[in-house]
């Protein structure tokens, strides 16, 4: 709401930020069973830990390409 209203990036400042970024556009994409972004899931789980907000969004957009794919986890 705060970005479209006021044009604030909803993500603080962090250093992974620009990691998150590329994550997300890689999921987005499809790409996420590619070995650099599950590396890259991985290294940001350590990072963030499992409960960050924008993680726990991609691994549910993870889930639902998946069972969109037929694949179950």
């Amino acid at each position: 709401m705060l970005q479209s209203v006021m044009g604030v990036d909803p993500q603080p400042p962090v250093k992974e930020k620009a990691d998150l970024q590329k994550l997300t556009a890689w999921v987005d994409q499809g790409k996420y069973d590619e070995p650099e972004a599950q590396q890259l899931m991985a290294a940001l789980q350590v990072a963030l830990g499992d409960q960050h907000p924008q993680l726990q969004r991609l691994q549910r957009s993870i889930a639902r390409q998946n069972m969109l794919k037929g694949k179950a986890q």
